[in-house]
């Protein structure tokens, strides 16, 4: 043991263990601490962008102005940790959680994160410029005096219905409210008894004091605005019950679109005016340093600086330099570079440090990079339905031309369309986060599969195509499979939602002449479903993207025919929602096959 011979040696060796003792727990502390900073900011998903705009939606749509929204403000920005500005259309900050909650942050963005307008979510479905695919401010609760007129209509109704001998049950609504449901079943019943149960419930569903005032206040705005326009107008309605409204002769545009004009100034009277929403502050990174430096790793630093000496400081600041280049890796983050990476070369703690910082950052990149592409793909395409919407309203206000029948239904068809988008959108979430309810059950895929390509039968014929039906599935079937028959255990309308996307899609891109084929097929432990075509196929750079988010094989010819780019993406996660997996081939000019692939039923 001549190593330890000298005291040299043995306070070298002490030293030099020491310092490996303490950069491994600083190692160990930094790793933590850029894990568990990077996971914090990580989780800042969409969903909390979309409950912060949801709520403010909700405020704007049940309040005519923001003055009273400081405190849901200050409550949202300390349940999401997110700075939260409200500004008017002047540039005015209306406010601003850093004031409220005494914080010192940066200047707001130059651009808003979205724009609030609760009467254009009430009317289309969503905002423009909106963060999420918004839906229309929630309804407000029912008022105790609408709760009490109601407890008293369903007790009037309930001892009517007892006195005519009519059975029936009383059923909460779930905001305070209840209704009544009368025995359908017909067993017993005469057609006095009918008579007196629509009788005895039809006051229980006519509009309340409450409501019946609301809108005589919005009748009597829509008449102010159209006298002053010098617009005949009358009331109409008002039977059994039911509150009047006023209307105008159809058959002059003039009035038509005087009283649109005013029902939107009578609408957007009653709610809060159009802001912009801001979510951060410019200065606002993805990682604070601040967030790194807790006690545990400076505790650990001011160790190593105390403790080694000579060969260990130099052997420390060696080692140190890697922890270094992380910080300052952590420092660029900071400031916006969420590209930035360490190099991880070798096998030790600091290695696995710039590893684990490397993943955590990868993951933040890609985060925020979806995030910044759902936003653009919805606005996307919510910008042609609403420019549409819009100029051709503002050439009705304007009376360049009139609201003929032609054109309400091409803003009819522009409003179907986006609604369909935000049902696609919305469907699509549910089934990702697994929200999504099955009505499962045992069922033939087989007759499901028949009955989807006789209804696109005339559809493919009318586009120069063959639909072929190969029902093979009971060829290679284990005897136990109830004669040969594609048994799964599933929900009949969304696997038929499925099939019936993969078949318009094959149809859709298909060249005339051409064949499309469904193939059904069972072996003992699962049943496939193919669907060919011999239609334009899929590049190899794109068939990765296939099941993505608005992705298209042709997107003009796409939107022509009324798509929204969703159809796959909503059709894998159906799919995985059965414990099964759709995949796709592809070869362009020759043609694409889908299959599905369900576990069979025992």
């Amino acid at each position: 043991m001549r190593l330890f011979a000298s005291l040299r040696s043995r306070v070298l060796v002490a030293t030099v263990a020491l310092t490996v003792i303490t950069v491994l727990a600083t190692a160990w502390t930094v790793s933590r601490s850029v894990e568990q900073a990077l996971r914090s900011q990580a989780a800042r998903s969409l969903s909390n962008d979309t409950d912060i705009y949801q709520a403010l939606l909700d405020y704007g749509g049940s309040h005519t102005s923001w003055d009273g929204v400081d405190a849901t403000v200050a409550d949202l920005a300390s349940r999401y940790d997110r700075r939260i500005a409200l500004e008017d259309a002047s540039g005015r900050v209306l406010v601003d959680s850093s004031v409220l909650l005494g914080q010192r942050d940066g200047p707001l963005r130059p651009r808003p994160d979205a724009v609030l307008d609760p009467y254009s979510a009430g009317v289309v479905g969503s905002a423009p410029g909106s963060l999420v695919s918004a839906v229309a401010p929630s309804q407000p609760a029912p008022s105790a005096a609408d709760v009490a007129e109601n407890a008293q209509r369903v007790q009037t109704a309930s001892a009517c219905l007892r006195a005519a001998g009519i059975r029936f049950s009383v059923d909460d609504v779930g905001d305070g409210t209840r209704t009544i449901t009368v025995d359908g079943d017909g067993a017993g019943t005469t057609e006095q008894q009918d008579e007196a149960a629509s009788r005895c419930t039809d006051p229980l569903y006519q509009p309340t004091a409450s409501q019946r005032a609301a809108t005589e206040a919005q009748n009597s705005a829509i008449g102010s605005c159209l006298d002053r326009s010098g617009t005949p107008h009358r009331l109409s309605g008002g039977e059994d019950g039911d509150t009047p409204f006023v209307v105008v002769d159809e058959a002059d545009p003039t009035a038509v679109a005087a009283l649109q004009r005013c029902t939107e100034q009578a609408d957007r009277a009653s709610l809060a005016p159009r802001v912009q929403l801001f979510l951060g502050s410019s200065e606002t990174a993805a990682l604070r340093w601040d967030r790194l430096t807790t006690g545990s790793t400076v505790a650990v630093i001011a160790a190593i600086i105390a403790a080694a000496s000579g060969l260990a400081l130099v052997s420390t600041l060696a080692i140190t330099r890697p922890l270094r280049r992380l910080a300052a890796a952590a420092d660029r983050i900071t400031h916006g570079d969420l590209e930035t990476r360490v190099p991880t070369a070798g096998r030790g703690e600091v290695a696995q440090v710039g590893a684990a910082f490397n993943t955590m950052a990868e993951a933040l990149h890609r985060t925020e990079a979806q995030r910044q592409q759902m936003v653009s793909d919805i606005a996307h395409e919510l910008r042609n339905p609403l420019v549409t919407l819009n100029g051709t309203l503002e050439a009705i206000q304007d009376e360049v031309f009139t609201a003929s029948p032609e054109v309400i239904d091409s803003l009819a068809e522009e409003a179907r369309q986006l609604s369909h988008l935000v049902r696609d959108l919305a469907e699509l979430n549910a089934a990702e986060s697994g929200h999504l309810r099955l009505a499962s059950g045992l069922l033939d895929l087989g007759e499901v599969v028949r009955a989807v390509a006789e209804a696109h039968t005339v559809v493919a014929r009318a586009a120069g195509l063959t639909l072929q039906l190969d029902d093979r599935h009971g060829r290679d079937a284990a005897p136990e499979h109830d004669g040969g028959r594609a048994l799964v255990v599933g929900d009949e309308v969304r696997l038929r939602q499925v099939l019936t996307n993969l078949v318009s899609n094959a149809v859709r891109y298909s060249h005339p002449g051409g064949t499309v084929t469904i193939t059904t097929a069972t072996t003992a432990d699962a049943v496939e479903v193919r669907v060919a075509d011999q239609g334009v196929g899929i590049t190899a750079e794109q068939l990765p993207l296939v099941f993505d988010r608005f992705w298209r094989a042709d997107a003009a010819r796409a939107r022509a025919t009324g798509g929204t780019g969703l159809g796959l993406a909503i059709s894998r996660e159906l799919v995985h929602a059965h414990h099964g997996e759709l995949t796709v081939t592809s070869q362009p000019g020759v043609g694409t096959e889908f299959v599905v692939r369900l576990p069979a039923a025992h």
